[in-house]
C-alpha cells in the first residue's frame, strides 16, 4: 500500500478562498509501477490521493480520508516530470473543489474534483 503523506512533495499555501499547491510528479512515484510501463500516466487515485494529502497538510489534520467523489474529470494525461498547480477550493456545501492545471505557460486544465471528506 503506497503511504500519500510519504509519496507526495507538496508544498502547500493558502489563497483566497483556499488553498494552491504546485508540484513536480517524480518519475519514481509509486504509483506509476506497472501503470503502462514504457508510457506511465498517472493514475486517477493517485490524483486523488494528492488531492487529499493536499487538504490534510492545509488544513494540518493528517487523519482526514475521503469520504465520497461526488464528480470527477480527468482532462489530460499527467506524466513523470509535469509540473501541476492543485487549487482547492471550499464548496458553500461543504465540498471540496479541486481543479488541476498544468504550471506553464499555458496553463491547461488536467483535472477537476468534487470531493467530500
Amino acid at each position: 500500500m503506497i503511504s500519500p503523506s510519504h509519496a507526495f512533495s507538496l508544498t502547500v499555501e493558502a489563497a483566497p478562498g483556499g488553498f494552491t499547491a504546485s508540484w513536480t510528479v517524480p518519475s519514481d512515484l509509486p504509483y506509476f509501477e506497472g501503470h503502462f510501463p514504457g508510457n506511465p500516466v498517472l493514475p486517477a487515485v493517485a490524483i486523488l490521493d494528492a488531492t487529499v494529502e493536499c487538504l490534510r497538510r492545509a488544513l494540518a489534520d493528517k487523519n482526514l480520508n475521503l469520504s465520497a467523489v461526488v464528480s470527477a474529470k480527468f482532462l489530460e494525461i499527467i506524466q513523470p516530470n509535469s509540473k501541476v498547480r492543485i487549487e482547492l477550493k471550499l464548496h458553500e456545501c461543504g465540498d471540496w473543489m479541486a481543479g488541476w492545471a498544468s504550471d506553464d505557460v499555458y496553463k491547461k486544465k488536467l483535472a477537476e474534483l468534487r470531493i467530500r471528506l
